[in-house]
């Protein structure tokens, strides 16, 4: 560092934490759990890594993606899924989904 480049560095650095702050905010708000951490821990790295696959998940054809369109805020998805879940037992994870799409009565268990 150079007295000629202690601003151009400070701006970067700025910037560099504008994006990271942005970031974290936008995950926070769609439900992700994440804190300023510069660790990220087994919890940061499952928020992560869950955030990556519903982010994939969300660009494939099928039922996750026909319900993330009925249900357009991630919050309003998973909390669907969660109320749905503890209430009933589905033989698979297609049968949860047609549930919530359709609003239908959940199969019965033989």
């Amino acid at each position: 560092m150079r007295d000629d480049n202690v601003a151009a560095i400070a701006r970067a650095g700025r910037s560099r934490w504008k994006i990271e702050n942005e970031n974290f905010n936008c995950l926070a708000r769609h439900g992700y759990n994440l804190k300023h951490n510069f660790g990220h821990g087994s919890d940061g790295l499952a928020n992560l890594l869950a955030f990556a696959f519903h982010s994939v998940l969300d660009c494939l054809p099928g039922l996750w993606r026909q319900l993330r369109e009925l249900l357009v805020t991630r919050r309003d998805f998973f909390e669907n899924l969660r109320v749905v879940a503890r209430l009933f037992v589905f033989p698979h994870w297609t049968a949860l989904l047609e549930t919530l799409l359709k609003k239908r009565a959940p199969p019965t268990l033989a």
